[in-house]
């Protein structure tokens, strides 16, 4: 019965986020701002509808953490030979990268980076807890397929091309890493790192 309500549940958050996401296109300026409007709004409703097992998720702190952070350095690493190619065989598609880091160099501000670490923390607990979790217990790889995709579909109102192609992939590896090891803490630093990695410590672009 449990599992049963949890997957009507993260197929209704799946649907409902991106109409909740254009109605706030009209709304709140800023993508961020925005993000952060969503994320205060799902992440409770989130943890409300679906019903996990949180000691299990939050096991384990610092060995979950830090194999996360490992494979968020594998992740990066796949990311810059990824971008790279795209950048050689595409390269007007590679350049739709300038929009996105265009955004951080509008707005360096500290209220900046407070509201990307909240965002953060929010895809982690809707994406992979809320809506992963539940599909790939009932359907497996399939689970993390259909997650990744209502990731990336959540960026359609705002993000470029290139922004939708890796939200579906990254948000698949960290849709994966969560159903393999169960943790939050795991995808959770993966996510971070890895963000931190291509937004500021060394971009891709």
């Amino acid at each position: 019965m449990t599992q049963s309500r949890n997957v009507k549940a993260a197929i209704a958050i799946a649907a409902l986020s991106l109409p909740l996401m254009y109605g706030l296109l009209h709304v709140v300026d800023g993508v961020f701002a925005r993000m952060a409007v969503f994320y205060a709004v799902a992440t409770p409703a989130c943890l409300l509808a679906v019903k996990l097992d949180w000691k299990k998720l939050l096991r384990d702190l610092p060995r979950m953490a830090g194999l996360g952070l490992a494979l968020a350095l594998v992740l990066y690493c796949f990311a810059w030979v990824g971008f790279g190619l795209i950048r050689r065989v595409f390269p007007e598609f590679a350049a739709q990268s300038h929009e996105f880091y265009g955004w951080m160099r509008d707005d360096g501000s500290l209220v900046m980076w407070l509201l990307i670490l909240f965002v953060i923390v929010g895809e982690e607990i809707v994406w992979r807890v809320a809506v992963t979790l539940p599909l790939v217990e009932k359907w497996k790889h399939w689970g993390v397929l259909a997650g990744a995709a209502g990731f990336a579909a959540m960026h359609l109102p705002w993000g470029p091309p290139l922004l939708i192609l890796a939200a579906f992939v990254f948000g698949g590896c960290w849709s994966f890493i969560i159903w393999r090891t169960q943790s939050l803490w795991c995808s959770l630093a993966s996510h971070l790192l890895w963000d931190a990695m291509v937004m500021w410590i060394a971009p891709l672009a």
